[in-house]
């Protein structure tokens, strides 16, 4: 049985305060056993602990924001939420927080230029850097949701994977009937994760 039902990966500096947030905390409201590192953990433990979350959770809900590709942590998380998906079989959710996913696919962007970066520091040919490429592409080409603020919508295709996702694992269609409704009258990210 999995510890967890989602396990929350973002760049903190992006949401934490935003849009993850209302998303951790709705989500609890729904009554999921969610794992978000808050920003708390201390010590040498804190890779062995956010590891063993991953690996005990049911779905993975990845935030690609501006900065994501900047964090070494968030894509090494990254490719450990991949590994899970194909040797346990986990769920994984990306959803693109202002950006474009074909950024994320193609490279391009603030996800380019955090490659850039990180080659400068590892060399172009890093077997490391190569999996974050492989895994930003592999992550790019699921089902997910596109977000934006303030006039960006939700985009209606990517949300029936989100909610078919939710109700096959959770077997909560009073949860994704209620979603599925706020969505259509609510237009705005903030709202968005609150109706979770």
């Amino acid at each position: 049985m999995a510890r967890y039902d989602v396990f929350l990966c973002f760049r903190g500096r992006d949401t934490r305060h935003t849009f993850m947030g209302n998303l951790y905390a709705a989500l609890r409201q729904a009554r999921l056993r969610t794992f978000m590192d808050e920003g708390v953990l201390k010590g040498g433990d804190v890779a062995d602990t956010i590891i063993q979350a991953l690996e005990a959770s049911r779905v993975s809900i990845v935030i690609l924001s501006e900065t994501f590709a900047s964090s070494r942590w968030c894509l090494d998380e990254l490719v450990n939420i991949l590994d899970c998906m194909k040797t346990k079989n986990q769920t994984v959710i990306p959803i693109f927080y202002n950006v474009d996913p074909s950024d994320v696919r193609n490279l391009k962007g603030s996800f380019g230029a955090a490659m850039v970066a990180h080659e400068d520091g590892f060399g172009k040919d890093n077997e490391r850097l190569q999996k974050w490429r492989s895994a930003l592409t592999q992550v790019a080409n699921l089902s997910g949701c596109c977000l934006g603020t303030g006039s960006r919508y939700v985009s209606l295709s990517s949300t029936h994977s989100f909610h078919y996702t939710f109700s096959n694992m959770f077997k909560s269609n009073m949860l994704i009937t209620c979603t599925l409704t706020r969505i259509q009258t609510f237009k705005y990210v903030s709202v968005f994760a609150r109706c979770i």
